[in-house]
């Protein structure tokens, strides 16, 4: 029988009210039903709103040292749970299990990163111009935070958010995507073993109906939203309407452009990873790549042969490379964009799908002869498909990277000194990866995305101390 999942409010786990919302299935064996989430009630996500309002004023009193102290022993919890929490996320949501692995490691590390960043808490000091006077300007803690994250990355974004959330003095909701819900309540139950105070972390759950409720709420002041373009632009109507205090990070459409001088070999594995990582379930993923007309036939080559020797199935086989799609839906959204591929003119030079149920796996997909204004290099996708288009010059390469709605990540192979300062200034985009993947990022370095890929704030490393704190300027005569 499959578990019915609890959520956390102020210290107690309870079975939430609001009636079934979904029955999760390991996507590998679609037959084998996971867990079952029931929604928040609109009176549960009150509770909890309030539970984190009653307990910030002891919270944030407390030193950042006390506030670390639960922070340490959380990752401590984590390091010992680690192939526990690994087993979860992929019979979950899909992933393989080492790359399951390497997300509970990225977690850790996003921790020791947040402690690592404790001390850029003092805030900043000016002389004053007014003799007798002391002027300086201090960060202080947004309040209740909302905290709201994909199923892609069900361990590893939660504690992105919750990790500085926490250690600036705010006090927080976590609601998980629906799909991915076991693994945040295994975190709330790590969380409740550090005996943090009651009422400082709450998880609840529910579908975008919950997530509306938390965004809504009169006592919410601040949220941090990653998941789709369109769901980041209502919440951000919402909050606006407030004057929430809002950090998106939203979808990508991620360009690599591979030039005439760029080492073939190390662009092909750079690129393979990057497309079919969890089986190009991430926003950051590689998802369009721009050949160089002199060098395609030499590229593909090399890369198709990387492609075809890709071994996909079932996460928990340690041989396989890349899982399987999250569920049946997005299953069903990845074929259609396969067949709009086709009907646009792209040439499907591998991979595709097998019209099967009894799983949802993709295979490693590439199309070729790829125009920019068709959809599959348009739109953001999430499965395991790369649009091969190709450019003649650095100046066109980086035109046809700029040329879609996004702006997360996109990255350049080059050994030219000159192409490298062109695309750092050029591309349009939060991150710039030379020589890497464009899902190369490191958890100690800022993470966001221009146009509509957020809303210019930043998580990891310092921003998230900006994330979830504010100024107060001081005057002492």
């Amino acid at each position: 029988m499959a578990e019915i999942l609890k959520q956390y409010i102020s210290g107690t786990f309870t079975k939430p009210t609001g009636g079934i919302c979904l029955e999760t299935r390991n996507p590998a064996m679609p037959e084998e039903l996971v867990s079952t989430v029931h929604r928040a009630s609109a009176e549960e996500v009150n509770r909890s709103v309030e539970a984190a309002a009653r307990s910030l004023t002891e919270w944030k009193a407390k030193t950042v040292k006390e506030r670390a102290y639960y922070l340490k022993l959380l990752f401590s919890l984590i390091e010992q749970n680690k192939e526990k929490l690994a087993r979860t996320i992929t019979i979950e949501m899909g992933k393989t299990i080492h790359e399951s692995r390497s997300e509970v490691d990225a977690s850790l590390e996003m921790i020791e990163c947040t402690l690592d960043e404790s001390f850029g808490l003092a805030g900043d000091y000016r002389p004053s111009t007014v003799k007798g006077r002391t002027t300086f300007a201090k960060r202080v803690p947004l309040g209740v935070v909302g905290l709201i994250t994909p199923w892609n990355f069900p361990l590893s974004t939660p504690i992105l958010k919750l990790a500085p959330a926490l250690l600036t003095g705010n006090t927080v909701i976590l609601k998980p995507a629906e799909d991915a819900s076991a693994v945040a309540c295994l975190l709330a139950e790590l969380i409740d073993k550090t005996g943090m105070p009651n009422g400082v972390f709450n998880c609840i759950l529910g579908s975008g109906e919950t997530g509306d409720a938390l965004v809504n709420h009169h006592l919410i002041d601040g949220i941090s939203f990653t998941g789709s373009s369109s769901v980041g632009r209502k919440i951000a109507e919402t909050c606006g309407h407030s004057l929430k205090r809002l950090s998106l990070e939203l979808g990508g459409k991620n360009p690599l452009i591979i030039m005439d001088d760029a080492d073939i070999s190390k662009a092909v594995r750079e690129t393979v990873s990057g497309a079919f990582g969890i089986a190009g379930q991430r926003c950051s993923a590689t998802s369009r790549l721009l050949l160089h007309e002199s060098i395609q036939a030499e590229f593909l080559e090399e890369f198709l042969c990387e492609v075809n020797n890709i071994d996909f199935g079932n996460g928990m086989d340690e041989k396989n490379r890349m899982g399987a799609i999250v569920n049946k839906k997005q299953w069903e959204r990845v074929k259609t964009m396969i067949d709009f591929g086709i009907q646009e003119g792209a040439t499907l030079k591998e991979g595709g799908y097998d019209n099967t149920e009894s799983s949802y796996f993709i295979k490693p997909t590439v199309f070729t002869d790829v125009q920019s204004k068709m959809s599959i290099a348009q739109e953001e996708i999430f499965g395991p498909i790369v649009a091969v288009i190709t450019f003649k010059s650095i100046e066109e390469a980086i035109a046809i990277a700029n040329d879609t709605s996004y702006g997360l990540t996109s990255g350049i192979f080059t050994s030219n000194l000159d192409n490298i300062q062109m695309a750092i200034d050029g591309l349009d985009s939060g991150s710039v990866m030379v020589n890497a993947s464009t899902a190369a990022s490191e958890t100690h370095m800022p993470f966001g995305g221009r146009k509509a890929s957020g809303n210019g704030h930043c998580e990891g490393g310092w921003s998230s101390i900006d994330s979830f704190t504010e100024w107060k300027t001081v005057y002492i005569n």
